[in-house]
């Protein structure tokens, strides 16, 4: 682990952040107070670069994008709309990081489904 803190964002949101190194990937663990702040935040499925996979009955979004110098990443967030909570991990996929080779957003997709269920106890 490279880092551990807490931070708020948009008008109401709060949010924990751990990142670590290899891969380079960052956890956040988030809630807002207010549906207008979640939507802000969050990732929507209708975004350019935004693909749904379902993973264990659930509905996850990933987005995929590469910077112009390029770098990419790739966002996975797993979303509760009633509690306007999320749980995200942004993942760095540019070649030669230490993903296997053919990686894609249904992996990432299912890398947090992974982490999520392994912090619940399932």
């Amino acid at each position: 682990m490279n880092g551990a803190g807490v931070s708020t964002y948009g008008e109401t949101g709060v949010r924990y952040i751990c990142d670590f190194m290899t891969p380079s990937m960052t956890l956040i663990v988030g809630r807002t107070k207010t549906a207008e702040d979640f939507a802000a935040t969050t990732l929507s499925a209708e975004s350019p670069g935004v693909t749904t996979h379902r993973v264990d009955g659930a509905d996850i979004d990933v987005e995929d994008h590469t910077y112009p110098n390029g770098r990419a990443e790739q966002t996975v967030q797993i979303l509760d709309h009633d509690r306007y909570a999320f749980v995200s991990l942004q993942l760095e996929t540019k070649p030669g990081s230490d993903l296997p080779e053919g990686w894609d957003t249904q992996d990432t997709a299912q890398l947090l489904a992974d982490l999520v269920r392994s912090q619940r106890g399932d």
